[in-house]
């Protein structure tokens, strides 16, 4: 309950801090939705920029710790400050006129929420692994003596990797959890997902607020807090969507079951966050360009997949602010050729083929099958329509990277630009979700107008709501796509799951990590520890090895089994342990015969593994005639899972 109590407190306060930030930073007339997006911007571009220089030249974590302390409360006496001598003020109008403008924001937030608890099953699977990375990082790196190169998940020194430098969210977030001495599960995977569902809100309210009133300055303000219910869409159970031919949106599933990741938030609002500060630019000047880059190292801070998105969109942004603007046409048409033929050379000279084949057979040509997407491209289409050159400008770049993204040949920059193909599909998940946004956006303009505008939306919003919950009870028992068929699952069932488990993470696996550290710290002993890779936990497949250092961060506890998906460490006895050595151990648990434990005696013994993570007892005489004595057995009957953690 404490770590409720602190996660709440928190989520609210940090809101409250983003939301004052922009306040007193921008104009009256900018929507509470551009507020608070602006703070979200300034407040991470002092924490990212740091962030980036601290890991680069490797300067301790706790310096760290206080320069986000620091920051948090330099920006709060900067927001006193504007306060107090500058009259500024937070709610212009009140704090009532502001909930009675915003209220829609929460209930979106609240709905996306609630969506994310149907995906127990993607949690307890660790996101396909990567919370190995990435939910290990945020909990070890307090920790450890080398956090910026250290291989988390098995707790072997790491390799240094410039693109995992310069990306500082889980940087970030440790220092929250360390500060706030809050579970990291629950932490990251609870509030931090609900924190960024609220800046997703805001930031598409802020928006759709911007281009409405370059349609209309006379826009009704109340009806754009209603926009954001779009993103309902997004929570769909990704299987559903694909089985079903609504799309293919690349790690649209991270969407629900990892929002807490800073990749997440590149995805879904790269686009909003460097277009709508200058939606209403006639001309780019020396502040738009400084604004840029600050707000390209926020989105470099989170994830390094924005480098490609953040050039084609500000040049396509320039081209068209040039072409549509100022009615320079020479050298937006110049430059537009410039580019033709370097991404032609590009497609044409260097390996980026086997990218374009991905993104045209397995993205372009479903995509063109799904009737949502086929709707909001004809309404892109439909918006040259309003002749008005902003929505021209917007619509012209939507365009633009719809094709130079996806066309083989003319996707040549792009392709070499992202290196590896699931950063190139990442990238076209947030092309198209923003195509998704931009003409509910437009569509709703329309909407508006009509006489019961209000229940259209209550009406829209639950629909897609029940929709999305159907879809994870239909689709939601697998992880992984079958062409064939669904798996269904129960909604009810993953509720109480999470009500078992209200650290979002398996309870099990929480004591096993805190008997690991005890363990250590109590004997001042290295582990090497080796168990299963997967288990059965509530009903799902849970990937234990990977993520078990969440809460055993100790240097001296080595999870060998998480070698298989994060690598050998080349200068320990374990640099050639592989899959086949991990194999030894489960196929003797499977089948404890003498030639399988003859096996598993050969291969603890030359990797000295001196810590077993046992599925039942009935391998205790072999165990035990090994060396090895029965340290602690973890056991829960709803969960079905039991450990016995032998040590010798």
């Amino acid at each position: 309950m404490r770590d409720y109590i602190i996660g709440f407190i928190f989520v609210i306060a940090l809101s409250l801090l983003f939301y004052s930030i922009g306040a007193v930073s921008t104009n009256k007339n900018k929507s509470d939705g551009y507020k608070l997006m602006v703070g979200y911007l300034i407040y991470s571009f002092f924490i990212g920029a740091f962030g980036m220089i601290v890991q680069l030249f490797n300067i301790p974590w706790k310096i760290y710790l206080y320069i986000v302390i620091l920051t948090l409360i330099g920006t709060t006496l900067y927001v006193v400050y504007q306060i107090k001598f500058r009259k500024k003020k937070i709610f212009d109008n009140g704090i009532k006129e502001y909930f009675k403008n915003n209220y829609f924001l929460f209930v979106v937030t609240i709905l996306l929420m609630i969506v994310f608890l149907f995906s127990y099953n993607a949690l307890w699977f660790n996101n396909h692994l990567d919370d190995g990375y990435y939910l290990t990082k945020i909990a070890d790196l307090p920790y450890v003596s080398n956090p910026y190169t250290f291989n988390y998940s098995t707790g072997f020194p790491g390799q240094f990797t410039f693109e995992r430098i310069i990306n500082t969210h889980e940087l970030e977030l440790s220092t929250y959890v360390y500060f706030l001495n809050i579970s990291p599960s629950l932490f990251t995977r609870f509030f931090m997902t609900g924190l960024h569902y609220f800046v997703f809100v805001n930031s598409v309210s802020a928006f759709a607020y911007a281009v409405l009133k370059k349609i209309n300055s006379e826009f009704n303000y109340y009806f754009v807090q209603f926009i954001p219910l779009i993103l309902i869409l997004f929570s769909f159970n990704e299987n559903f969507i694909r089985f079903y031919g609504l799309g293919y949106y690349f790690d649209s599933n991270q969407f629900i079951n990892a929002a807490y990741y800073g990749s997440t938030m590149v995805r879904t609002m790269s686009f909003i966050f460097l277009i709508t500060p200058f939606l209403s630019q006639d001309k780019i000047d020396i502040k738009m360009i400084l604004c840029v880059m600050g707000i390209s190292v926020v989105l470099l801070s989170k994830s390094t997949i924005a480098l490609p998105l953040i050039f084609l969109i500000a040049f396509f942004y320039v081209l068209t602010t040039l072409f549509f603007i100022s009615k320079k046409y020479f050298i937006p048409v110049i430059g537009f050729i410039l580019f033709l033929v370097a991404t032609i050379f590009i497609s044409k000279t260097l390996h980026v083929m086997p990218t374009e084949d991905y993104l045209l057979n397995n993205i372009l040509k479903v995509n063109m099958k799904s009737i949502q997407l086929i709707i909001s491209y004809i309404i892109i289409l439909l918006s040259y329509l309003l002749r008005n050159k902003y929505v021209n400008r917007i619509s012209t770049i939507l365009i633009m990277l719809l094709v130079f993204t996806q066309v083989p040949i003319l996707s040549g920059l792009y392709s070499a630009l992202s290196i590896y193909t699931f950063v190139a599909g990442r990238g076209l998940t947030l092309i198209n979700y923003t195509c998704l946004i931009y003409s509910f956006t437009v569509l709703c303009y329309f909407i508006s107008k009509l006489k019961f505008q209000k229940t259209i939306f209550y009406v829209l919003c639950g629909c897609l709501f029940i929709t999305s919950a159907f879809s994870y009870h239909l689709a939601g028992g697998s992880l992984f796509y079958d062409e064939n068929k669904l798996s269904p699952s129960s909604l009810l069932h993953a509720l109480n799951a999470i009500r078992h488990n209200p650290q979002f993470f398996p309870e099990t696996t929480i004591e096993l990590g805190n008997t690991l550290e005890e363990y250590v710290e109590n004997n001042n002993k290295e582990l090497n520890v080796i168990m299963t890779r997967l288990v059965a936990c509530d009903g799902a497949d849970h990937s234990l090895p990977i993520i078990v250092r969440t809460f055993c961060p100790s240097e001296k506890i080595h999870i060998i089994s998480s070698i298989y998906r994060y690598g050998n460490p080349m200068s320990t006895q374990f640099k050639d342990f592989t899959e086949q050595d991990q194999e030894v151990f489960e196929n003797y648990t499977v089948n404890p015969s003498r030639d399988s434990f003859s096996k598993l005696e050969v291969m603890v013994n030359k990797y000295d593994i001196n810590c077993l993570i046992m599925p039942n007892d009935k391998y205790n005489d072999d165990v035990m005639s090994l060396g090895y004595t029965l340290v602690k057995t973890i056991s829960n009957s709803y969960a079905g899972i039991t450990h016995y953690i032998y040590v010798r």
